[in-house]
């Protein structure tokens, strides 16, 4: 899709019991050192000539998550928690950019006194790690990543039960924000409002929910959800 699709919001008319925050483009833009990062931490570990099998079935996998597990459940701990910890040095070497107007409505829930909570498929040491060097980390009540619920991951319904159960949250009176399609089933799977603040999955979420458009998944900025979440606060305010 070439232009940003917006849906209304006026449908949304109370305020979530809590926020659950994708990661990776929706709160934090290091698209660009994730591959270098795991190509490092390979790079460090694996023997062209040794390993080439491991390196041949990894190259093969699409998604990191599951590299990851991969590594994991062929190889010895030890060169799985060495290959972690380079993946995290290379990683906390740059700069974290975080995406526009995230802080803004990461701040406001936090003045609403709105529970916040991070689910993502970044692996769970990596991800808190993260939050703490953008100093986010304070605003959230817990941060939920890949390996925290042995090998369930994020956005299956598995996961997202393990996920509610830890944080005690009713996932139908909470809100889902992220970034790609994967954060729609992980709403859908949580039963509650999802909000899309990038258009790179829009096609993929358009053909496979389209009946839920406008009434459970919203495409949004997050400059349109604030000024959406502070009307709703301030209507509520004025009602009692």
């Amino acid at each position: 899709m070439k232009h940003f699709p917006k849906t209304k919001l006026n449908v949304i008319t109370t305020l979530p019991d809590a926020v659950f925050f994708d990661y990776d483009g929706t709160i934090c833009n290091n698209s660009k050192y994730l591959v270098k990062a795991f190509n490092y931490a390979v790079k460090m570990n694996f023997d062209k000539k040794k390993d080439a099998i491991i390196l041949k079935a990894v190259k093969k996998i699409k998604k990191d998550s599951e590299k990851w597990s991969y590594i994991k459940q062929n190889c010895p701990m030890e060169v799985f928690t060495k290959c972690n910890e380079d993946y995290d040095e290379y990683i906390s070497s740059k700069k974290l950019c975080l995406v526009r107007n995230v802080k803004k409505v990461i701040k406001l829930f936090y003045k609403y006194n709105i529970p916040m909570f991070v689910v993502s498929q970044k692996r769970g040491d990596g991800l808190r790690e993260e939050l703490r060097r953008s100093k986010l980390i304070n605003y959230f009540s817990k941060a939920y990543g890949t390996l925290d619920f042995d090998e369930l991951q994020k956005p299956s319904k598995e996961y997202i039960d393990a996920v509610l159960k830890d944080s005690k949250m009713e996932g139908k009176r909470c809100w889902m924000i992220g970034d790609r399609h994967s954060d729609v089933i992980a709403g859908l799977n949580m039963n509650g409002n999802i909000f899309i603040i990038d258009k790179n999955d829009m096609g993929k979420i358009y053909n496979e929910n389209s009946d839920l458009i406008g009434s459970r998944i919203f495409f949004t900025s997050y400059l349109r959800l604030i000024i959406h979440i502070m009307k709703i606060y301030n209507k509520t305010k004025r009602m009692k």
